[in-house]
């Protein structure tokens, strides 16, 4: 293994233990590389690679966190609040309203490279058996749908639904036993939602999405 790939390596296994959520501040460069034993360099470089993946972002100043950046439109702390207020079925009633239309939107404008964005991110959903990360890949494939769709107001109404996602009610959620027995379930309706994005055909995009957050919405809330 090369260099780089044993520094990414390490890297992502000290994210994988430490299960890390979304949104949550990473431990400075200077800190990582004394955990990890490695120089600020290859720490930094490590972490570049990550912000391209989509798994973690970096705001000048102000540090790195994990997770998909959120659109520049938002405020961080009017959307931790925002967090506290709301309730998933509240957000499942928004998904389950709006993602298939970000979808038909995005069969219709996305590139060639979104689609090879969220093919790998699907492939990286596939590879892990780490739920943090399979966590912060599914919410990654998501959202590089509605950056597909190219409409800067509808990605910022996508960051502020996701930012609904409470920490607390929404991880006792996730720890659920439904997410293990869905695994499979769930790739493959990704896999469709992609394909139907890759055929450019609007109506099947915001069908297969549908049918998905249909799923999520039964077995996350019961309805």
């Amino acid at each position: 293994m090369m260099q780089h790939e044993a520094d990414l390596a390490s890297i992502r296994k000290y994210l994988e233990e430490r299960g890390f959520a979304e949104n949550d501040r990473l431990p400075p460069e200077r800190e990582l590389a004394d955990r990890l034993g490695l120089t600020r360099n290859r720490v930094r470089g490590g972490l570049r690679r990550l912000a391209s993946e989509g798994l973690i972002w970096r705001h000048v100043g102000q540090g790195t966190y994990f997770g998909p950046r959120l659109s520049p439109l938002l405020n961080r702390q009017a959307l931790d609040t925002l967090a506290e207020m709301t309730y998933p079925r509240e957000v499942m009633d928004v998904r389950l309203a709006f993602e298939p239309e970000v979808a038909r939107m995005a069969a219709l404008r996305a590139t060639g490279l979104d689609f090879t964005e969220i093919e790998k991110c699907l492939e990286r959903m596939r590879a892990t058996g780490d739920w943090s990360v399979w966590a912060m890949c599914d919410a990654q494939f998501h959202r590089l749908i509605a950056v597909a769709a190219r409409n800067t107001l509808m990605l910022a109404m996508f960051d502020t639904m996701r930012a609904g996602r409470s920490k607390q009610v929404w991880g006792r959620l996730g720890g659920s036993k439904i997410r293990d027995s869905r695994r499979g379930e769930i790739l493959a309706e990704h896999a469709a939602i992609l394909q139907a994005l890759r055929d450019r055909d609007p109506d099947a995009a915001a069908a297969a999405m549908r049918a998905h957050v249909t799923t999520a919405r039964r077995n996350i809330i019961g309805e």
